[in-house]
């Protein structure tokens, strides 16, 4: 939750609950001028909603974002998205220069990531007139 999404669910709250707190010091005056210099208008609302909301917004937001570097994807997985993306947009045809050369994969690691697809059977292979090897992926078609 973000901390102006806390902000404002704080100054409803704080809306709601502050006139109960300035009604009840009317039944007591004595109590009254002790509280004389809060005022329960829109802005001080605002203000103590913020104030209460940045702390608590800040924890929630780093345990979110540890949370996501735990759930956040391997390089490689990564770049098998990206070898993916590349045959999506050949119609599922690609070869190991094709990736090579609109990724930041080397050669290699190109080469390793269409054979391993291929060995768990996503593509098949094919051999082109002048012998470079095709990878076809046919859930592109």
């Amino acid at each position: 939750m973000s901390i102006i999404a806390l902000t404002i669910l704080l100054f409803f709250g704080f809306q709601y609950l502050l006139p109960i707190v300035t009604q009840e010091f009317l039944w007591n005056p004595e109590k009254m001028d002790d509280y004389r210099h809060f005022d329960s208008d829109t802005l001080s609302i605002l203000i103590l909603s913020y104030a209460f909301a940045f702390p608590i917004g800040l924890m929630v937001e780093g345990k979110i974002a540890k949370i996501l570097k735990i759930i956040r994807f391997p390089k490689e997985d990564s770049a098998i998205l990206k070898v993916l993306d590349i045959a999506r947009e050949n119609d599922g045809y690609v070869t190991v220069v094709d990736i090579a050369t609109k990724s930041t994969l080397s050669l290699e690691e190109a080469q390793k990531i269409l054979d391993d697809l291929q060995k768990k059977g996503h593509a098949d292979l094919s051999v082109t007139k002048s012998g470079e090897i095709l990878y076809y992926f046919p859930g592109f078609l």
